[in-house]
């Protein structure tokens, strides 16, 4: 009989840790959803994962630093970005995205605030929420411009040759897309276009 009981004490103790886990974790709610998720990991442990991921990533990478195909590179990017242009409501602006590929709408407001609630694609709901200033917002109807998989892409003027960088798309609803001016990028950066 007591080693019936002793089968049990395992798999007591494994329900009561995870128990206490589950209830001691950080719990987030998603401010669209109003779901609740809970987080096992801290917020600093999961900026660690991410740094790590991403250097695992940098390090299986190959760079491309001669040859046809860095040419190539220099002879598009010099084309598409020959200059940057402010951006104005009403302007049109096109973009090549990998889920949508090229789109085209028109930029519906500027200097806006946005608020965009990361998730948690682990453990589900919101892990944070950031606030991005001074960004453009063009329209989306239907996320046809922008839809998840496009962010990172490169927001140009809507001209038949030599388009000029607008900004740098990277939030989207099914309603606005947003982007981040490309001047900002780049002075965060450090950096210029290339052909500048």
């Amino acid at each position: 009989m007591e080693r019936r009981h002793i089968k049990w004490l395992p798999l007591l103790l494994a329900g009561l840790f995870f128990a206490y886990q589950y209830f001691s974790s950080e719990k987030f709610v998603n401010p669209e959803t109003g779901r609740k998720s809970h987080v096992a990991m801290s917020t600093r442990e999961e900026a660690l994962l991410g740094l790590q991921s991403y250097q695992q990533v940098l390090a299986q990478s190959e760079s491309i630093d001669s040859g046809p195909e860095l040419e190539m590179i220099k002879r598009v990017a010099s084309r598409l970005a020959s200059a940057t242009v402010q951006s104005r409501c009403g302007q049109a602006v096109k973009k090549s995205g990998r889920t949508t590929g090229l789109s085209r709408n028109s930029i519906v407001g500027l200097n806006a605030t946005i608020r965009v609630a990361y998730d948690n694609e682990c453990a589900g709901g919101a892990a944070f929420t950031k606030t991005f200033t001074g960004q453009i917002v063009v329209g989306n109807s239907g996320s046809k411009f922008l839809n998840s998989g496009d962010s990172g892409s490169l927001m140009v003027e809507d001209v038949a040759t030599n388009p000029r960088a607008i900004g740098l798309l990277y939030a989207g609803s099914s309603t606005d897309a947003i982007a981040n001016p490309i001047n900002q990028v780049l002075s965060f950066l450090g950096a210029t276009m290339v052909g500048q």
